[in-house]
């Protein structure tokens, strides 16, 4: 929009007698006071080489890559919960394992110095219960410190207050795995590590085909509509339009060099795939034989429990009436102690090996914990 002070306009010159007596001599007029002027132009390229798909094919890999790799650091800050989430639990229940041992000790503690005192035992024998009790209430110190580091940790990756108490529903269930084959499918599906190595890969493909695309002519075409508000000229408004192509012919090498490069990083990206790949496979396989490891553990110390009870209730019987010494129930407590924590642990370490799986499945761990409650 412009505006001037006044319109500009010239006088025509006509030979005498031109006009009849009394017409004036018009004035014609340049340029209006107030002008209002409107360009618009539209390009449309045409891709007839296929160069802006492919460009837009490779961006969109990119940002699918990106999405996969936000994926892979949730699932990574998700297993780490799990895993401090079962350490607390597997800290609670030693400490609990603990103190049952304790208190048997104490109890044959009690059964030693009545025997001592009446000369049925020995001092040595006497010794051994006392110091089994007190290396038991040491175990417990450690137990209250592995407890409230766990604690801790877990705190920390929930984005809690250090020290803030942590309030955890126990978990009785071992988790349900799935077979070798449908893991290593899932994982090959879902996994965001190998999604983004993938889409990595596509997007390299396509800038290469891009960047070889670019080497033909780049054709396009538009219109064109400009408006004046003035009407000294007719019309004021014209449409135009046109087609035409540019072309690159890259003497400059310097689109060479950079599909050279392209195809670099393209064969270096395969080779990774492959190796992450492989590595894979290897660490689902270990996963879900750990997983199926803890479960058979947490099934054989189930069944061995009740055994290691039995066995030391038999010492215990020996021990009153003679037959057995201090260190023979001793070891038979120790025995059932290693059940008891091996039924406390092997659950727990069962769940977080199975959350290790999910992760490498790719899947949610919520979905996981999700099963855990329902069952």
């Amino acid at each position: 929009y412009t505006w001037y002070s006044d319109p500009q306009t010239t006088n025509v010159e006509l030979p005498p007698g031109f006009l009849p007596p009394g017409v004036p001599v018009p004035e014609v007029k340049v340029r209006d006071a107030e002008a209002g002027t409107v360009n618009t132009t539209i390009d449309f390229p045409l891709d007839l080489t296929g160069e802006l798909r492919h460009t837009l094919a490779a961006a969109q890999a990119g940002y699918r890559g990106e999405r996969a790799r936000v994926w892979a650091t949730t699932l990574e800050e998700q297993l780490a919960v799990v895993q401090a989430y079962f350490d607390l639990l597997e800290a609670r229940r030693l400490r609990t394992v603990t103190e049952q041992t304790i208190a048997v000790y104490r109890s044959q503690l009690d059964i030693a110095r009545s025997r001592f005192d009446q000369g049925r035992l020995t001092k040595n024998d006497l010794l051994t219960v006392e110091v089994a009790l007190q290396t038991a209430e040491q175990a417990l110190l450690g137990r209250e410190l592995a407890i409230e580091q766990a604690r801790w940790a877990f705190n920390r990756v929930i984005g809690a207050d250090v020290n803030a108490p942590a309030v955890l529903a126990d978990v009785r269930t071992p988790p349900d795995v799935p077979p070798l084959e449908r893991a290593l499918e899932l994982t090959w599906e879902n996994n965001p590590i190998l999604i983004a190595l993938l889409e990595e890969q596509q997007r390299l493909e396509d800038t290469v085909t891009a960047l070889e695309r670019s080497r033909f002519p780049r054709f396009g075409g538009g219109g064109a509509m400009d408006y004046s508000t003035s009407d000294i000229l007719t019309p004021p408004q014209i449409g135009s339009g046109y087609v035409g192509f540019s072309w690159d012919l890259g003497t400059d090498m310097r689109r060479e060099a950079r599909i050279a490069e392209a195809r670099i990083e393209a064969e270096r990206n395969r080779v990774v795939m492959q190796r992450q790949m492989r590595e894979l496979e290897a660490a689902v396989r270990a996963a879900h034989l750990a997983t199926i490891e803890r479960l058979a553990a947490y099934a054989t110390a189930q069944a061995a429990l009740g055994q290691a009870e039995e066995n030391l209730r038999i010492r215990e019987q020996q021990f009153d009436v003679g037959r057995a010494q201090s260190d023979d129930v001793l070891i038979a407590e120790r025995l059932l102690a290693e059940q008891r924590a091996t039924l406390a642990t092997a659950l727990y370490q069962a769940h977080t090996r199975r959350a290790a799986l999910q992760r490498l499945m790719g899947l949610p761990l919520d979905e996981l914990a999700a099963a855990t409650r329902s069952s």
